[in-house]
């Protein structure tokens, strides 16, 4: 007995007697309040607890040899399938198109009318682009070219749109691909077969001649600046998505309003390594990016499009999921319902002695 008095002696909880100890209203209402309290923290730090911790790092990036893929979604209201190609060309000198049967590029198109909503379940297969043949008559279109002239003016006087989307498969150098117009495409937009068949008859003219000439079919095209490439990004990444990923350019949306012209976007792409708590490793890409618009005069070479050019970033990044410390979450549940009740304990003696002042002896 006398060890159990001495070991007693160390408490750090003293008992007083029941007939000392004195219970108040006061003192329930802030009990219940720091119980409350007490329980909101804790159901905090359970949720900080068991959400992933992420940790980042950077380095050189060391990747070689491979292929960087560009997913793209992008609607275009006011320009119908028809007139629209993708093009792409890199520091290496690579050029590819979608009017290519192979390659590195996967575009889909569909037609959209002018509500936005899409006209056909299959999607739209262009077509070659325009020919100008020799015949005993003279020069005129091949049979396919007029053909699609008159598809393209009917699209056009309906109104139509496209949306169009897929993949770019491209080397890891710098780069870009636009999309927008082809040159001889334009021409079955505003040129009927008669103006096409005697530009090229002047041209013929003027060499037989010995004038100066010049080929450039902007010369018998009408005005570059009515063609509208307007465009709203559903989507551009570089690689697949990972949790908390934020693609800067999806859901934006540009419209001409007067003049029109291109659409010019800078990308920095960063190479970038995730690592999930399991184990695996995704790489991708994230960037940033940059825009300019470079307003089209109506005697300029070249025609309004939607351009991005990318480079890459020599440093790569590196995403970690970590699991965060169960220790570290004891120390804080304890840290934070301990603080809560001593708080509470505070106020009640506060409470207590201000009551205590007011009330009558």
């Amino acid at each position: 007995m006398k060890v159990l008095k001495k070991l007693a002696a160390f408490s750090a909880y003293a008992r007083a007697e029941e007939h000392l100890v004195k219970q108040t209203y006061s003192g329930a209402l802030v009990t219940i309040a720091g119980c409350v309290l007490a329980l909101f923290l804790f159901i905090h730090e359970l949720q900080y607890y068991l959400k992933t911790d992420i940790h980042t790092e950077m380095g050189v990036d060391k990747t070689r040899r491979e292929k960087l893929r560009i997913s793209f979604n992008i609607t275009f209201p006011a320009l119908p399938c028809e007139v629209l190609t993708l093009n792409t060309v890199d520091a290496a000198g690579k050029h590819e198109s979608d009017l290519a049967t192979d390659g590195d590029i996967v575009v889909h198109k569909y037609r959209l009318d002018r509500f936005g909503m899409h006209m056909d379940d299959e999607e739209y297969v262009p077509s070659f682009p325009l020919h100008v043949i020799d015949a005993a008559r003279g020069v005129q279109l091949d049979p396919q070219a007029k053909k699609d002239q008159e598809m393209i003016q009917s699209a056009l006087d309906n109104f139509e749109g496209c949306n169009i989307f897929g993949y770019l498969d491209v080397m890891r150098v710098s780069g870009s691909f636009h999309i927008g117009m082809h040159s001889q495409t334009f021409i079955h937009l505003r040129q009927t077969q008669r103006n096409i068949i005697d530009a090229i008859r002047r041209f013929r003219q003027a060499l037989e001649t010995g004038r100066s000439a010049t080929n450039n079919v902007l010369e018998i095209v009408h005005d570059t600046t009515l063609i509208n490439v307007s465009h709203y990004i559903h989507e551009l990444r570089f690689g697949p998505n990972f949790p908390g990923r934020v693609n800067p350019l999806d859901g934006f949306e540009r419209v001409v309003d007067h003049d029109s012209g291109a659409f010019k976007y800078f990308l920095k792409v960063v190479p970038t390594e995730y690592h999930f708590l399991s184990g695996a490793t995704m790489k991708t890409n994230q960037y940033s990016v940059n825009e300019y618009f470079h307003n089209i005069g109506h005697n300029e070479g070249s025609l309004p499009s939607v351009q991005f050019s990318y480079d890459l970033s020599a440093i790569a990044v590196s995403i970690r999921e970590r699991r965060r410390s169960l220790a570290h979450f004891a120390v804080q549940v304890c840290a934070v319902v301990g603080g809560a009740f001593a708080i509470t304990g505070m106020i009640d003696r506060w409470v207590y002695s201000a009551l205590g002042l007011l009330s009558p002896s």
